[in-house]
């Protein structure tokens, strides 16, 4: 948070991430010392937690504008650890709805999920990454950073956040 004492930053945030959390459209950050090019590459971090079909309908249309294909990244603190039937489930769904977009699953284990989805970005050269922002308490902003708000602060591309 630039200028932003510690407390303050975690009870408001940057006006980056306020947007981010209340926009009802898909909001595009880049930071200052990042370069937007055609999003031809595009990672998209998922928590094998439900995606909305209506929420997609950004993310496919801008693939189709682009020609972009899309990589599908989890990252885990363990590898060993099973989705669950709901988590399968919507895989399945997942799957159902990006079937005309070229696209790929990675699976990464970490205990830093920015750190993690930086090392992918540089890997495969990618050009974005999307995110689908969760709404958090009072006190889960309070004393738990969210994956959002630390990726708007590290991330290594531009961030599209589509609101869940």
């Amino acid at each position: 948070v630039q200028g932003a004492g510690y407390i303050k930053g975690r009870l408001f945030g940057s006006t980056a991430t306020d947007i981010l959390a209340s926009s009802p459209i898909p909001v595009i950050t880049v930071d200052q010392n990042l370069k937007f090019t055609s999003p031809k590459r595009i990672v998209v971090a998922v928590d094998q937690k439900a995606i909305n079909k209506k929420k997609l309908k950004p993310l496919l249309e801008l693939t189709s504008i682009f020609k972009s294909e899309l990589y599908l990244l989890h990252v885990s603190e363990n590898s060993k650890t099973m989705p669950t039937l709901v988590q399968a489930a919507e895989g399945i769904k997942l799957e159902h709805s990006i079937e005309t977009v070229k696209h790929g699953y990675y699976f990464l284990e970490g205990d830093d999920v920015v750190a993690g989805i930086n090392r992918f970005i540089k890997e495969k050269k990618s050009d974005m990454v999307v995110m689908f922002p969760r709404k958090h308490s009072f006190m889960e902003r309070l004393f738990k950073d969210s994956n959002t708000r630390k990726i708007t602060f590290q991330l290594k591309a531009p961030l599209l956040t589509i609101a869940s």
